[in-house]
């Protein structure tokens, strides 16, 4: 399954039913019916059962280019509407895969098995019949939720740290610099490494190395929380755009960038986090990062293209002694190219 924007906030705990139900109503329902009465309908419902993020459409010509901006995390929608059906709709979303594992509830009053067999066979998630039994809705609802979300943090979640992993975070990328290129907006994307990683994680051991990288980054994500400048550049809960790639390896991608000064600010409270001291199995442990610093579109118009220019700012900032911050550079392409060509004349 592909995530929309996290809204779900995920971790690793066993939580009680009510604090996980507070987290499923989070949720944006998108809705796409022809005839808005039936929308405003099931709204109130849902309203009713704690629900409160919608987005709705009564024209199905809109809903592709919706789901593609708004990545709902669940979609309810009718089959027959004029100009684009809902079969329409599901076989456009199942070619996107942006939006194919987006949930689906049918409703409609073909109740036939035909009709039921097809849009499941189109990637529908559920199927109910109108007029809607509205306790049968918000149950369906709530289940397919639940079983998305359990998903999503089996496939798109770092099972240690609880972060984003590389798969989420490339495709939260994609969603933003896809927005950015239509709105015009800059990216800030920060790839951070841990200096002596390795060294400490021999030292120390595995268990040892897994409990440091889990202080890690709740440091970081403390310190995005606490930043001022992150909860105005984000539009989603800040830690959502934080994540862990592996080993030593974290990211942070910063959207609405107006000014370097922004990211500058961002890495240097990152910094600052890094300096107390590690308590790690009552072993003192110091650790800095080394951060690298790639901008949209400046750097780089996709995706692979920024984080690989990200990923050479860090190693110059490892250069350059540590424990500090690099933007990425024509220089730094430059030593970086060069530093290819000679390895692969040596061999």
């Amino acid at each position: 399954m592909t995530p929309t924007d996290s809204r779900i906030h995920h971790d690793n705990s066993i939580e009680s039913l009510d604090v996980h139900l507070e987290k499923l109503r989070t949720a944006v329902i998108m809705m796409v019916d022809d005839e808005s009465i039936n929308t405003d309908v099931i709204q109130i419902h849902l309203e009713g059962a704690g629900y409160t993020n919608f987005l709705i459409t009564d024209q199905s010509t809109e809903a592709i280019g919706l789901l593609k901006r708004k990545r709902p995390d669940v979609l309810l929608l009718d089959l027959m509407m004029p100009k684009v059906s809902g079969f329409d709709i599901l076989i456009e979303m199942r070619k996107r895969d942006m939006l194919k594992h987006i949930p689906v509830i049918v409703l409609t009053s073909s109740t036939d098995a035909e009709t039921k067999l097809r849009v499941l066979e189109l990637g529908a998630t559920d199927f109910l019949s109108k007029p809607v039994d509205p306790s049968e809705l918000i149950l369906r609802l709530q289940n397919t939720l639940t079983a998305k979300a359990y998903q999503d943090q089996l496939t798109y979640y770092d099972s240690l740290t609880g972060l984003p992993n590389r798969r989420l975070f490339l495709d939260r990328m994609n969603w933003l610099i896809t927005n950015a290129h239509r709105e015009e907006k800059f990216i800030g994307v920060l790839h951070i490494g841990l200096d002596r990683f390795k060294q400490i994680n021999d030292n120390l051991g595995p268990r040892a190395g897994d409990m440091l990288l889990k202080v890690v980054a709740t440091r970081i994500s403390d310190c995005l929380r606490s930043t001022d400048v992150i909860t105005r550049l984000v539009d989603t809960h800040p830690w959502d755009n934080l994540a862990r790639f592996g080993g030593d390896e974290f990211a942070i991608i910063l959207p609405m960038i107006e000014n370097v000064d922004d990211i500058a600010f961002v890495a240097r409270r990152i910094l600052e986090s890094m300096k107390p001291v590690f308590n790690i199995e009552e072993n003192d442990v110091y650790i800095s990062p080394s951060i690298g610093i790639a901008t949209f579109p400046e750097d780089g118009a996709d995706t692979n293209t920024l984080l690989k220019n990200a990923a050479r700012a860090t190693s110059y900032a490892k250069e350059q002694g540590r424990n500090n911050y690099q933007f990425y550079s024509d220089e730094i392409n430059a030593q970086s190219t060069a530093r290819m060509e000679m390895e692969s004349r040596l061999r």
